[in-house]
């Protein structure tokens, strides 16, 4: 119950969507103009009532192979955005800003996200469960490595990475006990059976 109390269940969904990221089909990145995007997130559906996600999710740039560029290093230079539609036509901004990220133009030289071998982040975007999302980049300076193939859209649930330790911890301690409850109740079932008064009490019967 203290458990349910702080958020655990929520995180653990967290925690187990985000093996399912949404990718978009290849976006061309070498000339100037915008990439629009529509992400399916449908089948983000919670593990308590499987209700739609609703949260922050990772935007990234995504490659196919790894490349050795560093993503301030290649000149490009975009802009993003991320609006959420309802189904009444309303708009609404999505496009997370905060003290992490302070500017919709990651690759800036005075803002650089998160990168990784085959991956370059773009922000954060608020998912609402009840929107479409449209993502906007407006390439100002296309400029792209040729050794980053297939570059794709990238849309992944958020989640604390200090917490999904400590999440895949307490869900193996919880199986770990789980087993061995199941493991005891089962020998001392079988003890029960093979006892002489068990054996006193059937012959009675």
């Amino acid at each position: 119950m203290i458990f349910l109390f702080f958020g655990g269940f929520t995180r653990f969904d967290q925690t187990a969507l985000d093996r399912f990221p949404v990718f978009s089909d290849v976006i061309d990145l070498s000339k100037k103009g915008e990439v629009k995007w529509t992400p399916n997130t449908e089948h983000w559906k919670t593990l308590i009532g499987f209700t739609p996600y609703k949260g922050k999710a990772m935007l990234s740039l995504n490659f196919d192979s790894p490349g050795d560029a560093d993503a301030s290093d290649t000149d490009l230079q975009v802009e993003m955005s991320a609006v959420g539609v309802n189904k009444y036509g309303k708009k609404h901004d999505r496009n997370i800003i905060d003290w992490y990220i302070s500017s919709n133009k990651p690759f800036s030289k005075s803002r650089k996200i998160w990168q990784t071998l085959k991956e370059w982040g773009l922000g954060m975007v608020e998912i609402t469960g009840d929107e479409d999302i449209i993502i906007t980049m407006t390439i100002l300076e296309p400029n792209l490595h040729p050794k980053l193939h297939c570059p794709r859209f990238k849309l992944i649930v958020y989640h604390d990475y200090a917490w999904t330790s400590h999440a895949r911890r307490i869900q193996c301690t919880f199986f770990d006990f789980l087993f061995t409850a199941l493991a005891i109740g089962i020998s001392i079932r079988g003890l029960i059976k093979t006892s002489p008064a068990y054996f006193a009490e059937n012959d009675s019967v």
